[in-house]
């Protein structure tokens, strides 16, 4: 059922034995894999069922650092979360970005790729795609080719698009549970600790309307599931989790920069793979990335790199294009445009890239957050080696040839460089809580049944947007959470 949690009577407590905070992709999937069980699950979430200015101002924070998009618009806080507004772009982390790289400082998850794929296949359900496949020679076909790059140093890949509306897909679906109640307009703005010996748990959280009704929810086990900076913001706030001054550390997103013009040396020469385009009931979109070899070799972050806008060639670049065409491909017809990259980069995790509490309280009286996004040299070294590398494998190729246009600002980047949205990290899972906010079944470490699902506790987070693995990370929590009440 969804109820409006401003009609609840001042000071009722409601019970049950899972409560997830939060109905975004994380929070839903966890609620939809935890109905018609035995027990009664509470899902909150802050917002309604449309897009709410009051709700959307409780994210509003300040930015420090690198130029960021301002917090209020990162994300949706509604039924449905970010879902709303994110792009639909699909596909797992790589098995090496579960690896602890010596290269990467502080990387590693507490296991690999091989413990989460029954998961992604799963997740592949939730968000409507096509089959679990993410090859690019299963999708390549004689009206969408590959590059021919024989390479070992670069490889294609592809994306799934989903189009998936989570608030949307599965309202009805939540409504129908016979187990689960989503409360609206329900904001969790602390917790009561329970200390029993030498256990520590959440005892119920403290839930305020903004239109000043408050209540409180008593339960076994509780899910933080409200976003990469919104998760860190309230364990921060609550003085839990952090008892190694971890929380809220190690913020990563993924920089988006367009970095390269590539100049095909064949007017003919088929680009379609590398742009969305049809398959079925979803999108494609294809990339260009550097292989697990080069990687391991070079000592690189992860890296994707797809075909953006096209431009034709001024006169003095057409001349150019002509000299190498009859280079690589004389005889052929001049391409005469150029196709510009755009490069979703890994960025390695830095505890000084943070999430901090301000001196400004929102609307309900809870301190506003503050993110300082900071990269290092690591990913800096590792941007400008795989555009080498790129344009090394094209012009090796024959087909064209990569201009480099990494300008750079004061720190040493494309001034143009922002991020993907992408919050990550800020809870990170470690096995030992001295590394880590939460264990490798998400429970915060030094608390027995508060449990944190969402890309805030990705280690690493690879070139991947995150919303598959943040919904196969949410379906492998619900199975350990039946198990727990079993």
């Amino acid at each position: 059922m969804l109820h409006d949690a401003r009609s609840l009577p001042a000071a009722t407590e409601l019970e049950a034995q899972i409560c997830v905070i939060g109905a975004g992709a994380a929070g839903i999937s966890l609620a939809r894999a935890l109905s018609g069980q035995g027990f009664r699950v509470l899902l909150l979430e802050s917002g309604g069922l449309e897009a709410d200015p009051a709700s959307q101002d409780l994210y509003r924070g300040r930015v420090y650092g690198r130029n960021y998009f301002q917090l209020d618009v990162c994300r949706t806080r509604r039924f449905g979360g970010s879902t709303h507004c994110w792009h639909g772009m699909c596909r797992p982390l790589d098995a090496i970005d579960f690896e602890a790289r010596d290269w990467v400082p502080h990387s590693g998850w507490p296991f690999g790729l091989d413990a989460l794929l029954p998961y992604y296949e799963r997740a592949q359900e939730v968000l409507r795609l096509e089959p679990f496949d993410y090859e690019a020679t299963s999708w390549a076909r004689e009206a969408l080719p590959l590059l021919p790059l024989a390479s070992d140093e670069i490889r294609s890949g592809v994306f799934q698009v989903a189009a998936s509306r989570f608030g949307e897909l599965y309202r009805e679906e939540i409504e129908q549970a016979p187990n689960v109640d989503s409360f609206l307009f329900a904001n969790v703005v602390g917790f009561d600790i329970d200390e029993r010996g030498d256990e520590r748990g959440i005892a119920r959280a403290r839930v305020a309307c903004l239109d000043g009704n408050a209540f409180t929810v008593k339960a076994r086990t509780f899910v933080l599931a409200t976003g990469g900076i919104e998760n860190a913001r309230l364990l921060l706030a609550s003085g839990l989790g952090n008892q190694h001054d971890l929380v809220g550390r190690y913020f990563m997103d993924h920089p988006h920069v367009v970095a390269g013009a590539f100049l095909p040396s064949q007017a003919e020469l088929s680009l379609r793979f590398y742009r969305a385009h049809p398959e079925g009931r979803i999108e494609l979109a294809g990339y260009l990335t550097t292989t697990d070899a080069a990687r391991r070799s070079e000592q690189l972050l992860g890296w994707c790199a797809f075909l953006a806008q096209e431009a034709p060639l001024p006169e003095l670049e057409q001349r150019l294009a002509s000299v190498l065409r009859e280079m690589d491909h004389p005889g052929a017809q001049p391409a005469g445009r150029a196709v510009f990259f755009t490069n979703e980069l890994e960025q390695a995790p830095n505890p000084a890239s943070r999430v901090v509490l301000t001196d400004l309280k929102d609307a309900l009286g809870v301190p506003r957050p503050q993110l300082e996004w900071r990269l290092s040299a690591v990913d800096k070294r590792s941007a400008r080696r795989t555009h080498e590398i790129l344009g090394r494998a094209l012009g090796a190729a024959g087909v064209g040839r990569l201009q480099i246009m990494f300008s750079e600002d004061e720190h040493g980047w494309p001034p143009e460089l922002g991020g993907g949205r992408h919050h990550m990290g800020t809870t990170r899972m470690h096995s030992d809580p001295k590394q880590g906010v939460v264990d490798p079944d998400g429970r915060v470490h030094g608390l027995s049944n508060l449990y944190v699902a969402g890309s805030s506790v990705f280690p690493t987070s690879g070139a991947a947007n995150p919303t598959l693995t943040i919904v196969a990370l949410a379906l492998r929590l619900a199975d350990h959470l039946r198990e727990q009440l079993r």
